[in-house]
């Protein structure tokens, strides 16, 4: 299931459509069941190769526990990952008074991030509340509009069917893994610490998960530098014992499969977290479902989006290998959203087709 896939020139929209299609079909096998066709895709970052999965942070970088990959990640996939991990909590500390509504779309609309965006993120404010809603979305000095969608989608959305991904080779050697950047200033760390702080006093629930976060966002800080040239950034200069233990510590497996421990686990379903778990099973899905009307020229059209966090994507990292001048790859976790059309209801279907037969004659 982690075979990248190719990404062809996404300037012609018909090719763009069909890879959609194919990341829909790795994605959620029940919903391109039900499609008739993608109209609509968007994602970022832009890479030359993509490996489909519900959960792009946590597969981006399990990457670096086993294969020769560099990692680069942001605040605003970090908060993602949390956002995913707390949802059902979240649900939970707020009650909904009212059903909620299909957004309208036209295509021109679709095509335009910035407008999804902001009708997404006029729905979370509708359903949780204004307040709640500034601390839920993202605000960071990286975000953009693909991250403000994505974090509405999977607040607002019905989780897909999970999806087996991949099963894991043994560690790589804890000073041969590659490097690590974690994009965000020091402004962002501050205010990712007051999101928390502000969501563990919405129910007592929150509070084990939370202070997990925490801890980890503290390790990480500690462990690293913070660099603002050529952007703002934590790392750590090469060879850095701290850093590199610290992304050692990322998981800890027996058997191969075993979860035993490992700061990654603070993103994952705590109900599902158990002594002996495997990390397979108890991935934490950030890909959703959300029913949408799509106005086009034949007339409104029900759609579905599928959005969250799509996989991650390989690209090259500039970084070469010193004894094989071989440039290294580099995975970054895939935000975004497609939008497919349903398939009509067979007995809709047949009693249109009966309709234009009676016509005929």
């Amino acid at each position: 299931m982690d075979t990248p896939i190719a990404i062809p020139s996404l300037n012609d929209p018909n090719v763009a459509l069909h890879f959609g299609a194919q990341l829909l079909e790795r994605i959620s096998p029940d919903d391109y069941v039900k499609s008739d066709g993608v109209c609509n895709l968007h994602y970022a970052p832009d890479a030359s190769h993509i490996v489909p999965s519900q959960n792009g942070f946590i597969w981006a970088a399990a990457d670096t526990h086993d294969r020769n990959t560099g990692l680069s990640i942001q605040v605003d996939n970090i908060w993602l990952a949390i956002l995913a991990q707390l949802k059902p909590f979240i649900l939970g500390a707020f009650r909904i008074q009212e059903a909620q509504k299909i957004p309208d779309f036209t295509l021109p609309e679709l095509r335009n991030p910035h407008m999804v965006a902001e009708r997404l993120r006029g729905m979370v404010g509708t359903t949780f509340g204004p307040q709640p809603a500034s601390v839920l979305m993202p605000d960071f000095s990286t975000t953009t509009p693909t991250y403000t969608g994505a974090a509405a989608l999977i607040l607002l959305g019905k989780h897909c069917q999970v999806q087996h991904h991949r099963v894991f080779s043994p560690p790589r050697d804890i000073y041969e893994r590659q490097h690590q950047q974690v994009h965000g200033d020091a402004a962002d760390w501050n205010k990712l610490r007051e999101k928390l702080g502000t969501i563990q006093t919405w129910s007592p629930a929150f509070k084990p998960m939370i202070e997990g976060h925490v801890s980890f966002l503290d390790d990480m800080l500690a462990t690293g530098n913070q660099f603002y040239k050529p952007a703002p950034h934590v790392a750590a200069p090469p060879g850095a014992s701290q850093w590199t233990v610290f992304w050692a510590g990322m998981l800890k497996l027996i058997h191969g499969r075993m979860i035993v421990g490992g700061w990654i686990l603070c993103f994952f379903d705590p109900s599902k977290v158990v002594y002996g778990g495997t990390f397979n099973d108890n991935v934490t899905s950030a890909v959703t479902t959300l029913p949408v009307r799509v106005h086009d020229i034949g007339g409104p059209r029900n759609c579905t989006m599928v959005g969250g966090f799509l996989g991650h994507s390989h690209g090259a990292s500039g970084v070469h290998d010193r004894s094989t001048q071989v440039e290294l790859g580099l995975v970054r976790p895939m935000a975004g959203w497609l939008v497919y059309a349903e398939k009509e209801p067979p007995a809709q279907k047949n009693h249109e087709d009966e309709e234009m037969t009676e016509a005929q004659t």
